[in-house]
């Protein structure tokens, strides 16, 4: 589609040369205040943008670049989730 890896779907798009780097650790900041979306992508803003009817609800993770194989492995590590202040 095209909520390409570390878009926030419905909200904001990343660029389409945003690219997994294979057979490493990437890494994604997703800041969530209120309405406003920020994430970053190994170091690069790739999203920001707002939508009020996302100001609460649950949070998902997948694989979604037009590179992916089908059926592919994913890891996740280190993840963190805290309450701004």
């Amino acid at each position: 589609g095209d909520f390409l890896t570390g878009s926030v779907v419905g909200v904001s798009k990343a660029p389409h040369d945003v690219k997994i780097i294979p057979n490493q650790w990437n890494t994604i900041e997703a800041t969530v205040n209120g309405d406003h979306f920020v994430v970053v992508f190994n170091g690069k803003k790739v999203a920001d943008g707002r939508d009020a009817r996302r100001t609460s609800g649950h949070i998902g993770l997948q694989l979604a670049h037009p590179e992916d194989v089908r059926h592919a492995s994913l890891e996740f590590r280190n993840i963190k989730v805290r309450r701004l202040p």
